[in-house]
């Protein structure tokens, strides 16, 4: 899941949405990571996949890895997008 640290950025938005250069709170969920890590991330690029299956690519630097392997590129299909969040796989 990730979310805006400042929801004051875009008060009259209906649903999150990223934008390149910003950073944003990011809490990666599941079974093989253990404890539910949490990471400020700033987003790098987004590359909208197309053909309406709500698929992207995410670059984004990960703040919280170890220098050398920061920056990542994540191919993920949002599942929900709400004000203040959006929850992909």
């Amino acid at each position: 899941m990730i979310s805006n640290w400042k929801s004051s950025d875009d008060v009259k938005a209906t649903r999150f949405t990223l934008k390149p250069k910003h950073w944003y709170a990011c809490r990666f969920l599941g079974d093989e990571l253990g404890d539910n890590t949490c990471s400020p991330i700033r987003v790098d690029r987004l590359e909208p996949k197309g053909g309406g299956k709500r698929l992207l690519d995410l670059h984004l630097y990960h703040a919280d890895y170890p220098a050398g392997v920061r920056n990542k590129c994540y191919t993920l299909r949002t599942l929900e997008r709400g004000r203040h969040f959006m929850l992909a796989l």
